[in-house]
């Protein structure tokens, strides 16, 4: 029915009404109540169940730049995205930090999440900035679009 509500979604109704009649090839009187409703109907019905696309991520509220000098690196670490920053300064700092991870969620589906955060790091750190942990397979999870920008409060 999945793909069926992907179809009415894109306006593919024969398709979809099809899928939905193959979904019901154990039931007369289901396939019956389909041909009665027909096509169209079929089809409006499918496509109001599929889900609206995601809204897209507010803008960040400055700029954020690839490249610090305090980000040793940024990436994937078993169940975690992991941001990891050295320094070696008298002197706190600030990170600004944007990144995308899909997955596939617990219904097998792929989604997604942007991140923004900013945080800072104090003197003398070295160590974990940021974990972003998920509760997904690890080996679905794909982080990607990872902008970091960090410098001196």
């Amino acid at each position: 029915m999945r793909q069926a509500i992907a179809e009415a979604s894109r306006g593919q109704c024969n398709l979809a009404f099809e899928d939905t009649q193959l979904t019901q090839c154990h039931n007369g009187a289901a396939q019956t109540r389909l041909n009665q409703a027909g096509e169209s109907a079929v089809c409006s019905y499918l496509a109001a169940k599929a889900p609206s696309p995601p809204l897209p991520p507010p803008p960040p509220p400055h700029k954020i730049a690839n490249g610090s000098r305090y980000v040793t690196s940024a990436s994937r670490e078993g169940s975690a995205f992991v941001i990891r920053v050295k320094n070696p300064s008298d002197q706190a700092f600030s990170c600004t930090v944007g990144y995308v991870i899909d997955y596939v969620d617990a219904q097998g589906q792929p989604d997604a999440e942007d991140g923004f955060q900013s945080f800072d790091i104090p003197a003398h750190f070295t160590g974990i900035a940021l974990q972003y942990t998920t509760d997904y397979a690890a080996s679905t999870m794909r982080v990607h679009d990872v902008k970091y920008d960090c410098g001196t409060p």
